[in-house]
């Protein structure tokens, strides 16, 4: 009987963890659940990166498509005027989608520098919205052959094509490839042989240069879109900070992308 007693005894203290045994296995887990936790940081921070990449290339992508779908009908003859600056253009096509009317509307893309829904302190900061202005032949506001300077002061649709601009740059060729160019960091275009054609209420004088004979009555070659932009979550912090701040900096140099095309227009 005590035979039994003292075998039974001596299993169960075989059997038991001891104390170091326990840190051990312990100090093992805390280290899984560390690494399991690092791993899920780092999935969690690219899938982060993964939406705003997604974000940024679908506002820009939409943003270039829409441009290039209106230039591509762009229409210029002596009565009907192509106005292009660096981060403005404006220009007549057949992109009415109104059955009962005719399909002509003069076109112009703004940068809204001014945003007056903005503090004073961050107006003319970027990030800007981009705006698309729209005006039917059957609207009061066209005004392409009475007035053609008034472009686009008066219109009768404004719509945001994106509100996450950074930086939105123009740049003209002619037929030759060549740049046209109003000053060396600058590039216009004029369809017209008049200067001070086009006269955008915020920016002041637009197209200042009178266009020469390879641009009258003709539109560009080819324009290259450079277009900026962050994720709309980027967009709205950055709203919230000054410019000249580290954070605001820091930022934008982290979170902005380029994005360049060139789009063909036919010369009619």
């Amino acid at each position: 009987m005590k035979q039994a007693q003292k075998a039974l005894l001596a299993g169960s203290s075989e059997g038991g963890f001891t104390l170091l045994e326990l840190m051990a296995s312990m100090t093992i887990l805390l280290i899984m659940v560390g690494f399991l936790g690092v791993a899920f940081n780092t999935a969690s921070v690219a899938w982060r990166q993964g939406e705003h990449d997604v974000d940024r290339t679908q506002a820009a992508r939409s943003t270039v498509d829409l441009i290039a779908r209106d230039l591509s009908q762009a229409l210029v003859s002596a009565n009907v005027q192509f106005y292009g600056n660096t981060n403005s253009l404006a220009f007549v096509a057949p992109v009415n989608d109104d059955p009962n009317a005719a399909d002509l509307s003069k076109v112009a893309y703004v940068l809204n520098w001014n945003d007056p829904s903005l503090p004073a302190a961050q107006q003319n900061l970027p990030p800007f919205r981009l705006l698309r202005l729209l005006t039917t032949t059957t609207n009061a506001a066209w005004d392409v052959y009475l007035h053609p300077g008034n472009w686009p002061t008066t219109a009768e649709f404004t719509s945001i094509v994106c509100d996450t601009v950074m930086n939105f740059t123009l740049t003209y060729y002619y037929t030759n490839g060549t740049i046209t160019t109003a000053s060396p960091l600058t590039s216009f275009w004029n369809s017209t042989p008049n200067p001070n054609m086009w006269v955008d209420p915020v920016l002041g004088t637009l197209v200042p240069n009178a266009g020469d004979g390879m641009m009258t009555n003709m539109p560009p070659a080819f324009i290259n879109i450079h277009l900026e932009v962050v994720d709309s979550r980027t967009a709205t912090l950055l709203r919230t900070l000054p410019n000249a701040s580290a954070a605001y900096i820091n930022l934008t140099n982290r979170a902005v992308r380029a994005y360049d095309a060139y789009v063909k227009i036919p010369q009619r």
